[in-house]
């Protein structure tokens, strides 16, 4: 367990390089985790062969446009290996998830030496990033982290956060909508607080998430300026038309 608390914090790594050692069932789980996320680079290293799922999900990156490079066969003797040490130069984030613990606690101290974030799979105390459980609808992500406790209850509790946010998917795409169009009358930011915090009210979220369209077009009539009153049945079809 951390001596503090952690701090939760969401990441763009769209020009991030990410570097994971080991590709054995967690590491493939890890990568299959980042390729969405679209890093600029990742780095695969591996002890012994490439396993044809790790493969894959290479091909799935690049296919993506991720440049993706591949060490196989990697020295697990981090002092003796300046290929090894390499790896962390143009690193931002580092995944130690090999079956060797002593390997991925070398990483981690190398890593913190060089403030490099890690997430060690096997301790993750030693690392200075911990990847939490997440669910997701659309856009929407929560991410909950029992602090090192119990991944598993962290697991089972990613479920119930997917349900919970199944209702909160439509109020979520009409506000992605309608933020630039009431941001682009430029009625100050007060107005614009008032605006916002009118249509976050649970009662247009009732409304979306149960297919009450008319009730929501007339809570959208109440709640928006006029002058966007042409732009309603587009912000309506956006939340009809998700599942």
């Amino acid at each position: 367990m951390p001596d503090a608390e952690l701090y939760p914090l969401f990441l763009s790594l769209k020009d991030a390089s990410c570097v994971l050692f080991g590709l054995g069932a967690v590491g493939r789980r890890k990568l299959a985790a980042l390729i969405p996320a679209r890093p600029r680079r990742l780095v695969l290293a591996e002890q012994g062969p490439l396993a044809p799922e790790a493969s894959a999900l290479a091909g799935e990156a690049r296919a993506a446009g991720i440049q993706v490079d591949i060490l196989a066969d990697m020295q697990t003797d981090l002092a003796s290996s300046g290929e090894v040490d390499r790896l962390l130069d143009d690193a931002q984030i580092v995944y130690a998830c090999t079956s060797d613990h002593a390997f991925n606690q070398e990483v981690a101290s190398a890593c913190a030496r060089r403030r490099i974030l890690c997430n060690c799979t096997d301790r993750p105390e030693m690392g200075s990033a911990h990847v939490p459980a997440q669910a997701r609808r659309g856009a929407l992500c929560a991410a909950l982290s029992t602090g090192g406790a119990s991944p598993a209850l962290a697991r089972r509790w990613k479920g119930e956060l997917e349900a919970w946010l199944a209702g909160k998917e439509r109020i979520c795409a009409l506000m992605a909508l309608a933020r630039p169009l009431v941001l682009g009358l430029g009625l100050g930011p007060q107005r614009d607080r008032d605006i916002f915090r009118a249509l976050a009210e649970a009662d247009l979220e009732a409304a979306l998430a149960e297919g009450r369209f008319a009730d929501a077009r007339a809570l959208l009539e109440a709640r928006l300026p006029r002058e966007l009153g042409d732009h309603i049945e587009e912000l309506l079809h956006a939340s009809a038309t998700l599942a």
